[in-house]
């Protein structure tokens, strides 16, 4: 499992990006995981 954030460029109107990964899981990407996103 991988999680990758950044912050946002300034201007964006959003404070960070994130994507979530699980390959061995069979999850390629999750652009909204709202578990990752309460910590975050």
């Amino acid at each position: 499992m991988c999680v990758a954030w950044s912050l946002a460029p300034p201007g964006s109107g959003y404070d960070f990006f994130s994507r979530f990964f699980a390959p061995k899981k069979g999850v390629d990407e999750v652009t909204l995981f709202v578990a990752v996103h309460i910590v975050l």
